[in-house]
């Protein structure tokens, strides 16, 4: 058997079984592959499907179908709830404090409300706020601006001992049906503003000292206003003005411009122990009906030209360094400028004078001016040079 097996006929006949079992794989693997393609469908005239079989196996190809897409759920966005519309003074107080946050504009806040001792960081915005009942915001720090433009107040108004350090204590456009206390305030980087401003009682603004200006343009109060211990370190301004009661500045020094223009002051003017670092301005628009003092104060210049004044106009004791401009105005009563140090000119041109002109004590440094004026009586003259 071993010599069989390692004979040179026994390596021929395995030879050729090799080549005859290779002949018959590829030969099944070429028919397989026809029967592949003899077994897909195909379409006769009728448009129907004839699916042709053969006796021999054809492959499956298993395929799997494509899952559908499967969406996200994406959850709505929660809504913000809505700012009630009126809240309670209580209500209020807690924003404020807790939230540190501001009562958005057109809410009302029902009651009485008082902001008090607290540090506020950043703005304190009540802007455009309706409160029923008085307001009062005492001993609070504010670390910006403080911020009241058009806020309505149906009671009285109270600012104390505040300090503000941003830009602006905004009370402009304000609509206060009682009384407005601003007083120990401070505006260390800024203005206060209350222009366009609307006042039912008094306002009296005490011991206040502010950066930069101080601007009451077309504010409007019906009861007295009373300016007292200001300190400004720019202009201020109460042009076009309007007052139903008397009107009294008191110790106010500021280090600009002291603008009248346009006021009306229907009670009595009371203007003392002041310095105006500039000049103090009127216009022809402006208009006293009652008596206007204007005593013990110190400006750069008193510009009135063209000024009405129903009954006496009196300045006294005053230290103007530069000129004195009555030019064109109009005094029902007496005009008298006593007891006063003028450094340059003084101007009475086309002035008219019911009643007397009263220089008395008054030094006049450059010419007294009264061409084409209207002066009933003339009393005490000491000036350089008379112009008439």
């Amino acid at each position: 058997m071993e010599k069989f097996l390692l004979s040179p006929w026994f390596f021929s006949v395995v030879g050729v079984v090799c080549v005859i079992i290779f002949a018959i794989y590829f030969h099944e693997k070429k028919e397989a592959k026809r029967a592949v393609q003899a077994g897909k469908s195909s379409q006769d005239e009728s448009g129907r499907h004839e699916t042709v079989f053969t006796n021999r196996p054809v492959p499956v190809v298993i395929t799997e179908e494509p899952e559908e897409a499967v969406q996200e759920e994406v959850e709505p966005e929660e809504e913000e709830d809505e700012f009630p519309s009126e809240i309670t003074a209580a209500e209020a107080l807690a924003i404020i404090t807790k939230d540190e946050k501001s009562i958005p504009e057109d809410v009302t806040v029902v009651g009485d409300l008082t902001i008090q001792d607290l540090a506020i960081p950043e703005h304190l915005d009540l802007r455009g706020v309706t409160f029923k009942g008085a307001l009062r915001i005492i001993g609070v720090k504010v670390g910006a601006d403080l911020d009241l433009e058009r806020a309505v107040i149906e009671g009285d108004f109270e600012v104390r001992d505040v300090e503000v350090s941003g830009k602006i204590a905004d009370f402009s456009s304000t609509q206060v049906s009682g009384n407005v206390t601003i007083s120990n305030v401070k505006v260390s980087g800024g203005e206060m503003k209350l222009d366009s401003s609307e006042t039912e009682g008094d306002l009296l603004m005490e011991n206040i000292e502010i950066e930069s200006t101080l601007s009451c343009e077309e504010m409007n109060v019906n009861g007295n206003v009373s300016l007292k211990k200001l300190k400004v370190n720019g202009y201020i301004s109460l042009q076009q003005a309007s007052f139903s009661a008397d009107f009294t500045v008191e110790e106010v020094k500021n280090a600009g411009d002291f603008y009248m223009g346009g006021i009306s002051v229907e009670g009595k003017t009371i203007f003392s122990n002041s310095t105006v670092g500039d000049e103090l301005k009127f216009d022809e628009d402006t208009k006293f009906s009652r008596v206007a003092l204007f005593s013990e104060f110190s400006a750069n210049k008193f510009l009135a030209e063209g000024i009405t004044a129903d009954e006496d106009f009196v300045v006294r004791k005053a230290e103007i360094s530069g000129s004195v401009d009555l030019e064109s105005s109009n005094v029902s009563g007496h005009l008298r400028i006593t007891e006063s140090n003028v450094g340059l000119d003084l101007y009475l041109s086309e002035a008219t004078v019911e009643k007397s002109f009263d220089l008395t004590g008054t030094k006049v440094a450059g010419e007294l001016r009264l061409s084409g004026a209207n002066i009933n009586e003339l009393i005490g003259l000491s000036c350089g040079s008379l112009t008439f």
